[in-house]
């Protein structure tokens, strides 16, 4: 579908959407719960706010095909903040009207500040760069090269373990960059070499779903649509739609494939063939129980962890966690809790250093505190994360004001990336080092530190090993 060509009728589109939108939540939504008007149309004011902003970002790349650093984090925003009503109706009908009311204040304000940082500056920021030239190859092969290697790396890192520990960050990255440069391949040129990259591409992919954490492989699945869309103009709908089935049936069966790799190693052939087994399980069976493993083991995992996968997979729809928690640190703070005044800002501090200099490194922990905090989570249990979307975050440090503040702050750091890294040449590995910030940044439902706190680590290290495996290639070739 070009987008561009869409671009006029798109105001109709979304009226046609609010108005189906506001119907449901009107009078449909639930028999015996009605939204306030007041809620139902800051709800939809909400949703308009955010196709205006991806509007903008259409008008605004027709001029200059800039990365959609805005434009993913928006559509974060929209379908994790915007769609609530819709996948967690029961949780609000038991939530007091004001309590929604001011959660609904606090997403409008964050869109809208968001925006205004974003976008007001940008006649401020126009000049383009083309790349420092020591990044940038004169045959696209030599960035193919070295996008295989740093995915063998990460294969035998699977199996032998030889990265370090306190390294793992650098998995990431390379990861991501190779998916760029091959993604790119694979849709610019016409070759049948693309078949091997391919497989390269779905074996890694595979190889991280086997975690059972499936955000990073939707993650690297995104690249692909995000390389598709800059070089074409285009989005891809069967794509995404065959995307999103795909990982909505893994997800939907997440916990139980959990539960069966609790008695695993953490050799790859083992998880693969648990994955194997459990997934044709599911596809075979017309019952809930899809666990394989024995009677014994699971009573004793279920015993323990009081773990009810069937009932976690009906009622926790991870996709609303970043509104639902919203609506909980609304309720209690500051009435039963004071704002915390930048508390959990001061981890900030610590992620300018690498902890391989400070091995003493206070470790970020912040997920969890705050879910014993509000009592989400057991006190006694220091080890599970609840995640605290950036946009919470700001409010419970501030209220109102520190939402305002630093969705505006982040508007415009939104922005100077997007100039800084929006280089339209992929022989040059600043673009692809553009794509990797562009696609491990638009997540906000960790806090803030974990998002953007330690970014410069990764952006140095593939800055300096970009450029000396450049070097090494260019000077091979001479």
């Amino acid at each position: 579908m070009n987008i561009y060509k869409l671009k006029k009728n798109l105001p109709i589109i979304y009226i046609f959407i609010l108005f189906v939108i506001f119907i449901y939540r009107a009078y449909f939504i639930d028999q015996n719960y009605r939204p306030s008007n007041i809620n139902i149309f800051l709800s939809i004011s909400f949703l308009s706010l955010c196709f205006l902003s991806l509007h903008l970002y259409l008008i605004e790349i027709e001029k200059k095909n800039n990365l959609p650093f805005i434009a993913l984090i928006v559509l974060y925003l929209l379908f994790c903040y915007g769609f609530s009503y819709e996948l967690i109706g029961d949780f609000l009908n038991i939530q007091k009207e004001e309590v929604i009311f001011k959660t609904l204040i606090i997403i409008n304000i964050a869109i809208i500040f968001l925006n205004i940082g974003y976008f007001l500056l940008y006649k401020v920021f126009q000049k383009e760069r083309s790349g420092f030239k020591f990044l940038e190859v004169n045959k696209y092969n030599k960035l193919i090269i070295i996008a295989i290697f740093f995915l063998l790396i990460n294969f035998l890192n699977k199996f032998y373990f030889f990265i370090p520990s306190n390294l793992n960050q650098i998995i990431v990255p390379i990861i991501i960059i190779s998916f760029s440069i091959l993604f790119y391949s694979i849709i610019k040129f016409k070759d049948f070499k693309n078949f091997f990259y391919l497989l390269i591409i779905l074996f890694t992919i595979f190889l991280e779903i086997l975690s059972s954490s499936y955000v990073f492989p939707a993650i690297l699945v995104l690249i692909y649509f995000v390389i598709y869309f800059k070089v074409n103009g285009k989005i891809p709908i069967i794509q995404i739609l065959l995307f999103a089935l795909f990982f909505f049936t893994l997800h939907l069966y997440k916990n139980e494939f959990r539960l069966n790799l609790i008695f695993s190693n953490l050799n790859p052939v083992d998880r693969s063939k648990i994955f194997l087994q459990f997934y044709s399980s599911v596809i075979k069976s017309d019952s809930n129980e899809f666990i394989i493993l024995d009677e014994e083991q699971k009573k004793k995992f279920v015993k323990d962890t009081n773990a009810d996968p069937v009932r976690q997979r009906l009622n926790n729809w991870r996709l609303a966690h970043s509104f639902s928690s919203l609506i909980i640190l609304v309720e209690k703070t500051p009435s039963s809790i004071n704002y915390f005044k930048g508390e959990t800002y001061k981890i900030l501090l610590s992620k300018l250093i690498p902890r391989v200099i400070w091995n003493e490194k206070p470790s970020d922990t912040i997920a969890n505190y705050i879910g014993r905090k509000y009592h989400v989570l057991d006190n006694k249990d220091n080890s599970t994360s609840w995640n605290l979307p950036i946009i919470n975050e700001a409010y419970i440090n501030f209220g109102i004001y520190g939402v305002i503040l630093i969705s505006f702050l982040l508007g415009i750091l939104v922005r100077i990336f997007t100039v800084i890294f929006s280089i339209n040449n992929f022989k040059n590995a600043e673009t692809h080092i553009g794509v990797y910030l562009c696609c491990s940044t638009f997540f906000w439902e960790p806090h803030l530190s974990l998002v953007y706190g330690g970014i410069y680590y990764p952006i140095i290290f593939l800055y300096f090993f970009m450029s000396m495996l450049i070097y090494i290639l260019n000077r091979f070739q001479r």
